[in-house]
């Protein structure tokens, strides 16, 4: 994974406990754009996913700590799904 998206992901991990907002959707929110992201079929993609994740987060409150593992997990999704991306792009096909 670039470092870049990398550092994306972790500083939407980070922004879970520094940004006020409304708590009740952020779980299904960060989810939802995960499922996004491992849907793209380019980093290009994936990466404005990323990126409109990253604005959610800035406006979000911090969730419950058991919400958090799940966000997180979903984040780890996300990471992996464009680390798989960018696989992709560094390998030329046959």
């Amino acid at each position: 994974m670039r470092a870049g998206a990398r550092r994306g992901i972790w500083a939407c991990a980070l922004a879970l406990g520094f940004a006020g907002g409304c708590r009740d959707d952020i779980e299904r929110r960060v989810a939802a754009f995960a499922d996004e992201a491992c849907a793209c079929r380019d980093v290009q993609c994936a990466e404005a996913v990323q990126q409109r994740l990253m604005d959610l987060l800035r406006d979000a409150a911090e969730p419950p700590d058991d919400a958090k593992r799940r966000i997180v997990a979903a984040l780890t999704k996300m990471g992996e799904c464009i680390n798989r991306l960018e696989g992709d792009v560094a390998s030329p096909a046959p």
